[in-house]
C-alpha cells in the first residue's frame, strides 16, 4: 500500500489493490471521511463518503461475474481482484452508514449497514488469505463485518417495526457463537420481548445473568416479565465467581434485585425494607428514588410522597426521564394542570426524542381536552419505544374514552404483552363491557386473577363483570368483599361494594361500609378523600340523614372547592330543602354501578382505580 500526502498533512491511502491512478482519491475521501467521524462532523463525513463511493462505476451482473444483491451494490471498479473490491465497497458503506446514524437518519444507515454486510459477503477470500495475497491495509485489517451486523441489528431493534425486528435477528444469528457479546445477547433478548415470545425471552435473560451476573438491566427485565426476585438471585449467586460473592458490590447487587423484582411484583414490604437500605448509602441515586416513588404510588399508599420523590428528581437530575411517564400519571390524576405543562415543557426542552418525554405531552393534551393531539403525542411516544408498556396504555385509555373500542383493545393486550399490568387489565374489561361482550369480559378477569390470585384489582375487575347482570349481584358482592379482604385501602372496590348494596336495597350496609372507609382506611389522596365524602354524603342522603350528609358535602368542598358533585348536591338542597328531591338527584347522578365504571373525567376514574 503507498501513502501519498494531501494538502493539510493528512495521509491518503491508496486502495489495497495498489492502484494510485484509480484508488489514490477514492482512499483520500475515506480517510477524510472517518476523520470527520472522529471529530463528530457527520454532515462532512457524509459528503466525503458520498464521493468516496461516487467514483464507483456501475457494471451489469454479466461484468461482476454474475454476482445479485441489493440495488445499492457496487461491482468491481477497477482492475484487480473482484472480492477485494466487494470489501472495500463494503467499508465506504459502514463509513456511509455511520454518517448516516450520525445524523439521526436511522432507516438510511440500517440500509447502508445491510448493503456492506451484504457486500462483504461476496467476498470469497478469507482475512488470512488476504494477508499472504498483499491485500492488508489499513481499512481491510479494521473492517469486521460481525460489528457491522450489529450496528444493523442496532438500528433495526431502534426502528422497532416487525419486519425490522425480523430482519435483526436474522443478522444477530449470523454471528458466530464465540463473537456473541452481551450487546448482542441483550438485543436477541429485547426482540424476543418485543415479538411476545416471553418464554423465550426469559430465558435469553437468563442466559445473560448467567455469564455476565452484573448486567442490571436483564435482571431488571426478568422482573418485568414475572420473573420472583429470589429466582433471579440464585441465579446470580451462581453465576458470580467466590471473589465477586465476597465483595460488597455483590451484596449491592442481590439487594437492587431484591428491591426492583419486589417493586415488579407488587410485594410493598419486601421493597420498602430493600429500598430503604439502598438508599441510606445511594440517597441521591435517581433509579432508586423513582423506585421508592413506585412503591408509595402502589394502591395509592402515599401519594404525596411519591409526587415529592418525583420532584426531587426533576430538581436535582433534570436530564434523567426513567420514570417521568408515572410521574406524569400521577400528576394527571390528581388534576394538577399546571405541573403536568410545566413537566411536559422541560422534557421537551430537554429530552426531545424520549419516549417518556411524548406520554407526559400526551397526558397533558389529555388534561386540556386535546384529545386529537393527545393520542396523536401517544403514538408518537409508540414510535420512539414501541416497549413501553405505558405508551400502550395511555393511547388505550384516551381510544377508551373517545369510544375507539378496538383500537383500545389492541393497545392494552399490547401494553399486558410487554408487562403484566392490572391498570391494562382493567381498561381491558371496561372495553369489552362497552363492547357489550360480557364472555370476553369475564375471560379477560380471570386471566387477570389467574396470573395474580391474591391481587384485590384482579378480585374487583371479576366483581366488576358480574355486577353487568342482576341475577350475579351476589357473586358481584362476594368479589368485591375479597378484594377488599386483600386490599382494605382499595377504594374502587368499596365504591362499587356500596353502590351495589344501595341498587339491593341494603342502604345502611352501604353507608356502613363507606363509613368504615371513612374511619378505619381514610385514603391519604386528596382525590379518593372526596370521592369517599361525596359517596357517603349520597348515602345519608338517601338514608334521610340531611344534616350529616351536608356535613360531608361541606368536607369535601372545604378539601377541593372545585368539586362540582358536592357544589351541586348543596345547591340543590339549598334550594329545594327537600331531602327527596336531593336523594333522588344524588342517586341519579352516581348511583348505579354502570357509572361507576365510566372513566369520567371528575372523579378521574378512567386511570385512577388501577394500581401503579
Amino acid at each position: 500500500m503507498t501513502v501519498t500526502r494531501s494538502h493539510g498533512g493528512t495521509p491518503a491511502r491508496d486502495d489495497a489493490s495498489g492502484s494510485p491512478s484509480s484508488g489514490g482519491l477514492r482512499a483520500g475521501c475515506r480517510a477524510w471521511a472517518k476523520r470527520a467521524l472522529d471529530e463528530g462532523a457527520h454532515e462532512s463525513a457524509l459528503r466525503w463518503i458520498s464521493l468516496a463511493l461516487g467514483s464507483i462505476k456501475e457494471y451489469s451482473d454479466d461484468e461482476r461475474g454474475g454476482a445479485t444483491g441489493m440495488n445499492d451494490a457496487r461491482g468491481a471498479t477497477r482492475g484487480g481482484s473482484t472480492s477485494e473490491a466487494w470489501m472495500m465497497d463494503a467499508i465506504d458503506h459502514e463509513l456511509l452508514g455511520d454518517a448516516l446514524l450520525g445524523k439521526g437518519d436511522v432507516k438510511a444507515a440500517v440500509r447502508a449497514y445491510a448493503t456492506s454486510a451484504e457486500l462483504a459477503g461476496r467476498s470469497t477470500v478469507s482475512a488470512a488469505s488476504r494477508a499472504k495475497m498483499g491485500w492488508v491495509s489499513e481499512d481491510l485489517a479494521a473492517f469486521d463485518v460481525h460489528e457491522v451486523k450489529m450496528k444493523a441489528a442496532r438500528g433495526l431493534c431502534r426502528l422497532g417495526g416487525e419486519d425490522e425486528l425480523s430482519l435483526a435477528e436474522s443478522f444477530l444469528e449470523s454471528v458466530p457463537l464465540e463473537r456473541r457479546t452481551l450487546e448482542h445477547r441483550l438485543l436477541s433478548a429485547s426482540i424476543h420481548r418485543a415479538c411476545g415470545r416471553e418464554r423465550a425471552a426469559v430465558m435469553a435473560y437468563k442466559d445473560v445473568i448467567k455469564e455476565w451476573p452484573f448486567a442490571i438491566e436483564a435482571a431488571v427485565a426478568l422482573a418485568e416479565l414475572g420473573v420472583k426476585a429470589v429466582d433471579v438471585r440464585h441465579a446470580i449467586q451462581k453465576a458470580a465467581s467466590p471473589k465477586d460473592a465476597e465483595c460488597a458490590t455483590f451484596n449491592l447487587l442481590e439487594a437492587y434485585v431484591t428491591a426492583l423484582g419486589s417493586v415488579e411484583s407488587g410485594d410493598v414490604i419486601t421493597a420498602q425494607n430493600t429500598l430503604g437500605q439502598i438508599k441510606q448509602a445511594f440517597p441521591s441515586d435517581p433509579y432508586m428514588t423513582s423506585a421508592k416513588a413506585r412503591v408509595d404510588s402502589i394502591d395509592n399508599r402515599n401519594v404525596q410522597s411519591a409526587l415529592r420523590e418525583y420532584a426531587a428528581i426533576r430538581a436535582k437530575s433534570p436530564h434523567f426521564v426513567e420514570g417521568m411517564d408515572e410521574y406524569a400519571l400521577l400528576l394527571h390524576e390528581q388534576g394538577n394542570k399546571g405541573a403536568l405543562e410545566a413537566l411536559s415543557c422541560e422534557m421537551l426542552e430537554l429530552s426531545p426524542d424520549a419516549c417518556e418525554t411524548w406520554i407526559v405531552t400526551a397526558l397533558y393534551y389529555d388534561i386540556t381536552d386535546m384529545h386529537v393531539d393527545g393520542c396523536l403525542a401517544a403514538e408518537k411516544a409508540i414510535r420512539i419505544n414501541g416497549q413501553s408498556a405505558n405508551a400502550h396504555f395511555v393511547l388505550g385509555s384516551m381510544c377508551l374514552r373517545n369510544r375507539r373500542l378496538r383500537t383500545a383493545i389492541k393497545e392494552f393486550n399490547l401494553c399486558i404483552t410487554i408487562k403484566v399490568s392490572m391498570k391494562a387489565y382493567q381498561g381491558l374489561v371496561k372495553a369489552h363491557l362497552m363492547f357489550g361482550s360480557h364472555a370476553n369480559a369475564m375471560m379477560v378477569a380471570k386471566q387477570a386473577h389467574k396470573r395474580s390470585p391474591q391481587d384485590a384489582v384482579a378480585w374487583s375487575l371479576i366483581g366488576d363483570v358480574h355486577a353487568k347482570k342482576e341475577t350475579e349481584y351476589d357473586k358481584a358482592i362476594k368479589a368485591y368483599e375479597q378484594a377488599l379482604a386483600y386490599n382494605p385501602r382499595l377504594f374502587r372496590a368499596v365504591k362499587s361494594l356500596a353502590t351495589l348494596n344501595i341498587k339491593i336495597g341494603k342502604i345502611h350496609v352501604a353507608r356502613a361500609i363507606l363509613q368504615r372507609q371513612l374511619d378505619d382506611y381514610q385514603p391519604t389522596d386528596e382525590e379518593e378523600l372526596v370521592q369517599l365524602y361525596c359517596r357517603l354524603a349520597q348515602t345519608l342522603m338517601l338514608s334521610r340523614q340531611t344534616a350529616e350528609s351536608v356535613k360531608y358535602y361541606t368536607r369535601a368542598l372545604a378539601i377541593r372547592p372545585t368539586c362540582q358533585v358536592a357544589q351541586d348536591a348543596l345547591e340543590k338542597f339549598e334550594q329545594t330543602r327537600n331531602p327527596e328531591y336531593a336523594a333522588a338527584m344524588s342517586d341519579d347522578e352516581h348511583g348505579t354501578v354502570d357509572e361507576e365504571m365510566e372513566f369520567s373525567r371528575e372523579s378521574g376514574d378512567w386511570m385512577q382505580d388501577a394500581p401503579r
